[in-house]
């Protein structure tokens, strides 16, 4: 059974217990995104999407919506091509003004422009004789699905800029958290 046809009611009971997760958003968010918009693709579109997808099938060992999260897996195998293209990191300035931190520049290497280029290489024609670009179609495609679900992270669009972080906070990775082990609240 196609698990992105899942009837919608144990899709919002995934989305309930995605608040529970250590990690949040982590991997589960990025297949829930992507299972949504699965769910709102035509037939037609899910076919030509599936295509893609199995160009590279036997390269990446993970289920259909797992490989959402393959972006942030290859990571951990040295793989850090577009690492900054995964947040837009814009400015939060919490009682200081521009003058007064440091913020820096992604050059345009953000998440924004990364589904710009999955989109235009998965909508270019080959006119190459030699190579159908396939390959090129089916890594984009899951860099796109991945962006998606990137973009709908609020922490991966914002970093606080403040007296305690002149260079910003890393859309909150800079911001710890203290919890007990004993707390029960």
């Amino acid at each position: 059974q196609d698990v992105t046809k899942m009837p919608k009611i144990f899709l919002l009971l995934l989305l309930s217990l995605l608040g529970m997760q250590a990690h949040g958003w982590w991997c589960l968010g990025h297949m829930v995104t992507y299972a949504i918009a699965r769910l709102k693709l035509s037939d037609e579109h899910l076919k030509a999407l599936d295509e893609i997808m199995d160009v590279m099938k036997d390269d990446v060992p993970f289920t259909l919506l797992e490989q959402a999260c393959w972006c942030d897996d290859v990571i951990s195998t040295g793989f850090f091509l577009m690492n900054t293209a995964h947040y837009k990191d814009n400015p939060y300035l919490d009682g200081v003004s521009e003058d007064e931190v440091s913020i820096g520049d992604d050059y345009g290497l953000n998440v924004v422009w990364a589904i710009e280029q999955a989109i235009t290489t998965i909508k270019y024609k080959v006119t190459s004789k030699t190579m159908d670009g396939m390959l090129e179609k089916s890594f984009m495609m899951r860099y796109l699905i991945h962006c998606v679900g990137d973009a709908h992270q609020p922490m991966h669009e914002i970093s606080r800029y403040s007296k305690d972080y002149p260079k910003g906070d890393m859309g909150g990775n800079l911001f710890k958290l203290n919890v007990r082990k004993d707390d029960h609240g």
